[in-house]
């Protein structure tokens, strides 16, 4: 990569993109390219099909927590799945939209990129990139954390009496929805936390891309903010002369 201070900071060359794509998330291709002439979105991706699978997966994920709520108690315990899957879902289908959107929108942020003044050296343009990079490193870690810090606390206080074995009792209340209505398997209890790791991140995602455009609009505003100053104090250097 060229560290040239004239070449604009597209907004859309950040790695937390590729990663969410590993989540099923942001179906754009091309998020590694250069410029944002090289993003494109395509139905025949593979990362379109992935999207769709997970999407898939969720709907028919929230369909086992309303059959399972529908046939027990109806109270938070069994409506907090609900909302869990229902929100990550919608999620999920917007950001299938957005990448629809992304390359075209991408591209208009670069025009307005380029008409403002250079960088004056290649630390000011990586500047944008370095701050997203470590929000978005801060913010998973602490998810990530956060996640095997409640299976820890997960397996041995609460879910063993389900079983005899602590780790197929952990599997088996992590998908409870899903052995309402399946008998309980191995292989199962494995694609149902796998689920549930792509759905915890979905959730974390949602609040971290939310904070990495706020972070982006935050900085091309100070920009413009600086040369709208820069040109008042032209004018008023004429004005004094």
């Amino acid at each position: 990569m060229s560290h040239s201070p004239h070449r604009p900071d597209f907004f859309h060359h950040f790695a937390v993109l590729v990663i969410a794509q590993c989540f099923g998330l942001m179906p754009v291709c091309g998020v590694r390219a250069a410029t944002a002439r090289g993003l494109c979105f395509s139905r025949r991706s593979w990362r379109t099909w992935y999207s769709m699978l997970y999407i898939g997966s969720i709907s028919f994920d929230t369909l086992l927590a309303i059959n399972l709520a529908l046939h027990g108690s109806l109270d938070v315990r069994s409506v907090e799945p609900i909302v869990f899957h229902g929100s990550i879902l919608w999620a999920s289908y917007q950001f299938l939209q957005l990448a629809r959107l992304w390359p075209q929108l991408m591209r208009r942020w670069a025009r307005v990129e380029t008409q403002l003044p250079s960088y004056v050296t290649w630390q000011g343009r990586e500047q944008l990139a370095r701050r997203m990079h470590s929000v978005a490193f801060a913010l998973l870690s602490l998810s990530l954390m956060e996640h095997l810090l409640s299976i820890i606390s997960a397996v041995y206080p609460e879910v063993c009496p389900l079983r005899q074995d602590p780790i197929e009792s952990y599997f088996y209340a992590a998908a409870r929805q899903l052995f309402h209505v399946f008998p309980y398997s191995n292989w199962l209890g494995w694609l149902g936390k796998l689920l549930n790791v792509l759905l915890t991140f979905g959730w974390n995602y949602i609040d971290l891309f939310v904070i990495l455009v706020g972070i982006g609009l935050s900085h091309l505003l100070s920009r413009l903010t600086c040369q709208l100053q820069q040109l008042v104090q032209r004018v008023s250097v004429l004005h004094a002369a």
